[in-house]
């Protein structure tokens, strides 16, 4: 059995393939399902991408873990 086939099939039982095309586009179903093959059986490598805080969200954090110091600060 190819690489291929076995994922799919894996896929297809995962999913519960036959109940679920009854309540979605089977089409749309099966390009999921195309896309999901494709990521598994690439043979090329890809290194996670971490992106960069935008700054204001950096000093909403800051001022959201600020916040909770002093208000653990008050409770103790």
């Amino acid at each position: 059995m190819d690489k291929i086939r076995f994922y799919k099939e894996t896929i297809y039982e995962n999913i519960d393939y036959e109940a679920l095309k009854e309540q979605v586009d089977s089409q749309r179903l099966d390009e999921i399902i195309d896309i999901m093959l494709e990521c598994i059986c690439s043979s090329e490598y890809s290194a996670p991408v971490e992106h960069p805080r935008p700054a204001k969200l950096n000093s909403t954090v800051a001022e959201n873990e600020q916040h909770h110091r002093s208000s653990c600060t008050l409770i103790s």
